[in-house]
Parts: C-alpha cells; structure tokens; sequence
C-alpha cells in the first residue's frame, strides 16, 4: 500500500503563507480551544467535590492515602492487602485504638477548627438543603454539650 504524502517534500520555507483565513477555520480554531479550556477547568475541579465533606483536612487526606493504594496496587499482593485491612478494622474496634490513637486522630483531623467553612457559619443556609441544615444544627448543638466552641 502506497500513502501519498503532497508535503513530504516542503520545508517550512517553502509553505504558502495564508494572508486570510475563512469563517469555517476560525470556528474550528475557537472550538478546540473551547474545548481544551473545558477539559483543563474539569481536571483542575477533578477533586473539589473533597471539600464539600464535613472535615476536609480528613477527606483529604484519604484522596491522597487512595492514590497512593492505586498507584502502587500489585494484583499478586491482593490477599495482603485484604488481611491488612481486615486487621486495621479489627484494631479500630479495640480499647487501645480508643485510648491512644482516637485523640491523636480527632486533634489532627476532626476538631471544630476542621469543619467545613459553610458549617461553621451561617453563609450554609445559601448552599445547603433543609437536611443539612438540620444536621449542622444537631452537630453544633452537640458540639456545644461537649464544651467545645462554635465558631458562628
């Protein structure tokens, strides 16, 4: 089979400059880089929906945790990894779990200064429904019986 190639030959100073270009190209043109700038907004929003999570910092910090298990995920170590995980499960139901590693977990990641920022004011009315709001509102009466401040 014989490809036919018309430019194989041209170099870059023997290419026919366009003075004008038609309607039909600039809309090509335009589309695509509608189109990129789409693709590179939807990347870079990839992880937003994150932070719409009661503790952010948390939630984080299990996306990275995650991507961390998917890039370095070996099919031959899969029961490993189940066993490892089973323990984890067992372990956290433990009295030593409670003990020692609960307030360690709850000052890094699910303190009051942790919440989302549309929790802790009243701005959450304008992004969330009426259950939500409900639920905010038992969390911070919650929060306020156990003594801890609400930032409102």
């Amino acid at each position: 089979m014989i490809v036919y190639n018309p430019n194989r030959d041209l170099t870059t100073e023997e290419r026919i400059y366009k003075g004008d270009y038609s309607i039909k190209e600039a809309n090509v043109v335009l589309t695509r880089a509608r189109i990129t700038i789409q693709i590179i907004e939807s990347i870079l929003n990839s992880d937003a929906f994150i932070f719409y999570f009661w503790y952010p910092r948390f939630s984080y910090t299990c996306w990275v945790f995650l991507q961390l298990f998917i890039y370095f995920f070996d099919s031959k170590y899969l029961l490993t990894y189940l066993v490892v995980g089973l323990i984890f499960m067992i372990l956290q139901n433990s009295s030593t779990w409670e003990c020692k590693m609960s307030p360690i977990l709850e000052k890094l990641f699910f303190g009051v200064k942790f919440l989302h920022p549309s929790l802790k004011s009243a701005c959450a009315i304008n992004i969330l429904s009426a259950n939500d709001i409900s639920k905010i509102k038992s969390v911070h009466s919650l929060l306020q019986s156990e003594g801890e401040e609400v930032i409102a």
